[in-house]
């Protein structure tokens, strides 16, 4: 787990997501403190320090958490957030803020900067009013203009397309190959835009869906180089261990092969942390935060890890990890 921001490699670079923060309410729920941050070179004197807080419904997390729903805006202005001159400057253009939730109330916000200028998406789908389907609610799509026209006018009902997917299983999702999946139902724009992969995040609170977060990847561009999606396995009454039950990875397969048959226990690893608190966990140090799979983290060249528990009926019935 990290508490501070470090600096990576330049092979890196070339990912959506430049920062992420973990932000946890204050005792009393009078507003809400950043606990955990990671972020790329040069972001740090653009991103507050670890420990300050934002009250009431102060930017973009500070939203989330109090109106309690995902938000996710395609141009960064000072309504949102206090520092938007110095994180444009640095090239962060859009963000997402994500509430976790957990016994009735928001117990985490995810906050993720993402980047400009680049040919990769994120989507946010929500079920509209009177209709048995999810429909676009925001999304940012970089360079992605063409992509972006089409995907206003599609619903997906529950189990068609990767949204209906997550939104049916209620469990995180990753699809590989886009452009020639059958399931996948805007193929050809995928194809003419060079997409590859989708991961999707359900958003739960207690049993209702309240959103689903999707990332869209390109052959150059991508959220995250490795996605995996655990669940715990019940031994009697209680959760035993956590198993991989889906993974993609982009020139990482020393770690996904490490990954297939372990198996971790509360606390153990990035995803035992994100099982054991049920918040999202970061770190910037995935080497030493996943012990049992150090040296391919080193030889594969990752070093910033986010896991994120999914709480069904507050039980983590899943965990998403995101590498790169």
């Amino acid at each position: 787990m990290a508490e501070d921001m470090t600096a990576v490699t330049e092979s890196q670079t070339m990912q959506m997501i430049a920062a992420a923060e973990v932000w946890t309410p204050l005792d009393g729920d009078s507003g809400i403190q950043l606990a955990q941050a990671i972020a790329t070179p040069g972001l740090n004197a653009a991103l507050p320090a670890v420990g300050e807080t934002l009250l009431g419904g102060e930017g973009l997390a500070g939203q989330a958490w109090a109106r309690e729903i995902p938000l996710l805006v395609d141009r960064i202005a000072t309504e949102d957030f206090a520092n938007a001159d110095a994180l444009l400057e640095s090239g962060i253009t859009a963000a997402a803020a994500l509430p976790m939730y957990d016994h009735g109330r928001v117990s985490a916000v995810l906050l993720l900067y993402l980047r400009g200028g680049v040919r990769a998406a994120i989507e946010l789908w929500a079920g509209r009013s009177g209709q048995h389907e999810l429909g676009m609610v925001c999304s940012y799509y970089g360079d992605l203009e063409r992509f972006g026209n089409i995907s206003p006018y599609v619903n997906f009902p529950m189990g068609s397309g990767l949204p209906g997917k997550v939104w049916q299983t209620g469990r995180p999702q990753v699809m590989e190959g886009l452009a020639q999946s059958s399931e996948f139902l805007r193929s050809t724009g995928a194809e003419n835009e060079g997409l590859t992969t989708g991961f999707g995040l359900p958003l739960i609170r207690g049993l209702e869906l309240r959103g689903v977060l999707l990332t869209l990847d390109s052959q150059v561009t991508s959220a995250a180089q490795v996605y995996e999606v655990w669940e715990p396995t019940m031994a009697g009454q209680a959760a035993a261990m956590c198993r991989r039950q889906a993974a993609s990875s982009k020139e990482s397969s020393r770690f996904a092969r490490a990954s297939e048959a372990l198996k971790l226990q509360p606390g153990e690893g990035l995803v035992g942390q994100a099982w054991a608190s049920r918040r999202p966990e970061l770190t910037n140090e995935l080497a030493i935060a996943e012990s049992g799979r150090a040296s391919v983290v080193e030889a594969d060249g990752l070093s910033f890890g986010l896991a994120i528990p999914v709480l069904i009926a507050d039980e983590v019935r899943a965990v998403a990890m995101l590498a790169w």
